[in-house]
């Protein structure tokens, strides 16, 4: 069986100076829109309303001076990361719980021991008391 593979892999070797600046830039902007809407998206799931009049779309194409299409894939990526860190968080929660519960359990055992053994060495030293009282009458 034959396969086809296609790659859109771009190299930097293979572009010339100022394409690769370009592309470079490119990905700067992005990151830094992503950056941006990640941030105020934090700010807006704590209750704190944006710090403009229009939507966050709108803003974004305001600010970087783009089009519609690295706004709006920035504002979706940083929507994702950010259910992804709620969802690690709520993980990370759960996990704590689980192990204060293992370790609460752990330390009553600890003390039951404790108390057993505090038992028992009080009666060791009660039947020697006795035994050296035996010795001296």
């Amino acid at each position: 069986m034959k396969t086809i593979t296609c790659s859109n892999r771009i190299y930097y070797s293979e572009l010339s100076s100022e394409e690769a600046n370009a592309l470079h830039q490119d990905i700067q902007l992005y990151h830094a829109m992503m950056h941006t809407a990640y941030h105020l998206l934090c700010l807006k799931s704590q209750g704190i309303p944006f710090p403009f009049e229009n939507s966050l779309e709108k803003e974004m194409k305001r600010r970087f001076h783009t089009n519609d299409y690295f706004p709006l894939s920035a504002i979706q990526e940083a929507k994702q990361h950010l259910s992804n860190d709620f969802a690690n968080h709520e993980n990370q929660k759960k996990a704590l719980k689980a192990q204060c519960k293992a370790i609460e359990k752990k330390i009553k055992e600890v003390e039951i021991n404790i108390l057993k053994i505090d038992r028992q060495l009080k009666e060791l030293c009660g039947n020697v008391l006795k035994e050296e009282a035996e010795i001296v009458q």
